[in-house]
């Protein structure tokens, strides 16, 4: 089994939109039967995290691959109610497994 393909990353999420990312609850209609109060994140970096990914070709046609992420939310988004309380974490993991089919189309004018 011959490894094909090995990619790792190292990244930041900017949540620039006003810290809508990281709001549960919406100002203008809020819900009723809520115990949380409104919490408003802000703007700035929501995360920071490493991934990896594994590919393997079975032949020229099919592959599959793996991946695996961390997240550190950081400032005002692991602050948020919803990630310190009950059942929340600040550290975010992602795992993921795929099969691709690639192919070419005889005719196309790119």
């Amino acid at each position: 089994m011959a490894l094909t393909s090995f990619f790792c990353a190292i990244f930041a999420l900017d949540a620039k939109t006003g810290g809508k990312c990281a709001t549960y609850r919406s100002k203008k209609r809020p819900l009723r039967r809520s115990a949380q109060p409104v919490y408003s994140a802000g703007s700035g970096f929501q995360a920071v995290g490493a991934g990896a990914q594994l590919k393997y070709r079975f032949n020229p046609a099919w592959a599959t691959y793996g991946f695996v992420e961390y997240d550190k939310l950081v400032g005002p988004t692991a602050n948020s109610p919803i990630v310190t309380g009950p059942g929340g974490s600040a550290n975010q993991w992602t795992v993921g497994l795929g099969l691709t089919y690639s192919f070419v189309m005889i005719g196309l004018p790119f």
